[in-house]
Formats: C-alpha cells, sequence, structure tokens
C-alpha cells in the first residue's frame, strides 16, 4: 500500500483536497524538485489525529522507494 499524505476540507459548499509534497529523497531527486509527503500503514492513524506527528512528517526526510513499493 501507499498513502499519500493530504488535506480535506468543504470550502464555499466545495470538496477540496490536496496531496501535501516535501524534498526529494534519494530515489526521486534526479527525476524531481518534490515529492509527495508518504505515509506507512502505522503513521495513518497518527497523522489524523496527532497534530505534533504530522507536523513532523511534513519535515522528516522521506523514505527511499523500493522495488515491492512502486
Amino acid at each position: 500500500r501507499l498513502y499519500l499524505a493530504g488535506l480535506w476540507n468543504t470550502f464555499q459548499g466545495e470538496e477540496r483536497f490536496v496531496i501535501l509534497t516535501t524534498a526529494p529523497n534519494d530515489t526521486i531527486i534526479n527525476v524531481h524538485d518534490r515529492m509527495p509527503v508518504l505515509l506507512t500503514d502505522d503513521e495513518v492513524t497518527p497523522w489524523l489525529h496527532n497534530t505534533g506527528m504530522a507536523s513532523a512528517k511534513l519535515t522528516a526526510l522521506q523514505p527511499g522507494l523500493d522495488g515491492a513499493a512502486v
């Protein structure tokens, strides 16, 4: 599974969603200057309920992608 961190809200009667990005890791840096914030299975619930964890995740270096995750 691959989870991307994002934010959802209703604005002026429309549902809106954005995928959050961060600086690229070593796997992505040669392809693009940004990458999605990735979440593991264990990080999904804390992402939704723990502001401190979410803040730390946004600034942490993202893990490299292995062949199984692609």
